[in-house]
């Protein structure tokens, strides 16, 4: 017996096309906001662009004079960024260079760099503060780290790690501190920088901002419950007039059934001696028979289609509810619960 072996890979992230409005005109806003914040925060002129995917980042950065290594450990993804490198102008091509490699194993030798940019890969790492101390061992004297990664619960097969703001500054650790913090809707950015003479601290300011963020996530959450519930509702309304509606339609074809079978009945019993309008009636009546059954089928059919588009449905809310739950009983919502007795305690007497 022959064993198969099955290995789950992880698909291109198509953040070109999100870019540019391919997968939708929201979504593409959402992320050119994200994705020209990280290009506005990158300083000096040489960048290194750490799961660079599609380009676009390492690109638009190379438009602007930066010079850029972009690495990425999917062939494929390397691989249609130079394809879209290759739609560029020449001055553009020469400052970009696009790698299949491992962050960690690359040999950069004695280059350093004034930024590097980790966009949405902490969350695919175990150990974030690995990839974050050999970035720092690579990092020009005043150079920066740029971080974004999603904003709460974002179920996705090849995540291992949820980030709300407590999560994201405890990836600050000895001289490497977080000199901004920037939420993006169901997304967090962050700075980090060596020994910088201020940096981010857990103020009420900043719960602030955290809470207005994780509101915006909440309150799209209710709303998307409150949609399915009345799409719901309204499919099931639906489905029992369905019901009433196919419960007559077969009786009434029973009916129509027990009289085209008598009629065929009857017709078979003289078709030896049947002129040509008795065989007309027969043909007619048999036809008729035919598109009964047809008509029944059709149906049929369309009540099954209703029926599995209302599982779907309902799956598609259970899971909803299952992301809505998780995210009131988060870091996030007990991490407001300490910023409030936190606020109590700095204005008492006042």
């Amino acid at each position: 017996m022959e064993i198969g072996v099955y290995v789950v890979k992880k698909p291109i992230d198509r953040v070109n096309e999100a870019y540019s409005d391919v997968l939708g005109n929201a979504f593409g806003e959402k992320v050119r906001k994200r994705i020209n914040w990280i290009c506005s925060k990158v300083k000096g002129p040489n960048v290194l662009d750490v799961g660079c995917s599609q380009g676009i980042v390492s690109i638009l950065l190379a438009r602007e004079g930066k010079n850029v290594l972009g690495i990425d450990l999917l062939p494929e993804a390397i691989e249609y960024a130079k394809e879209e490198l290759d739609k560029e102008a020449p001055p553009t091509k020469e400052l970009v260079y696009f790698e299949n490699a491992n962050f960690i194993t690359y040999p950069y030798g004695e280059r350093k760099f004034d930024t590097i940019i980790f966009g949405e890969i902490l969350e695919h790492l175990t150990d974030p503060k690995e990839f974050l101390i050999h970035a720092k061992n690579i990092l020009s004297s005043n150079g920066r780290i740029i971080v974004t990664v999603p904003f709460g619960i974002n179920d996705y097969f090849d995540h291992k790690g949820t980030y709300y703001l407590g999560d994201v500054l405890e990836l600050a650790d000895g001289d490497l501190k977080i000199t901004e913090i920037k939420f993006f809707g169901k997304w967090i950015g962050a700075i980090f920088k060596k020994n910088p003479e201020e940096f981010v601290t857990l103020d009420s300011n900043l719960m602030r901002e955290a809470e207005k963020a994780f509101e915006k996530i909440e309150r799209k959450g209710i709303e998307q419950k409150l949609d399915q519930n009345r799409e719901l509702a309204t499919l099931k309304n639906l489905i029992k007039e369905k019901d009433v509606q196919i419960k007559e339609l077969e009786e009434l074809k029973a009916n129509s059934v027990n009289q085209l079978t008598t009629e065929i009945d009857r017709l078979k019993e003289i078709t030896e001696n049947s002129t040509l309008e008795d065989r007309k009636r027969l043909e007619s009546a048999t036809n008729a028979l035919i598109e009964e059954k047809k008509s029944k089928v059709i149906l049929q059919q369309e009540l099954i289609d209703t029926y599995k588009y209302e599982e779907k449905l309902i799956k598609s809310y259970k899971k909803l509810s299952k992301k809505y739950n998780a995210l009131s009983k988060s870091k996030l919502g007990i991490l407001a619960v300490k910023y409030w007795q936190f606020k109590k305690s700095l204005f008492r007497g006042k």
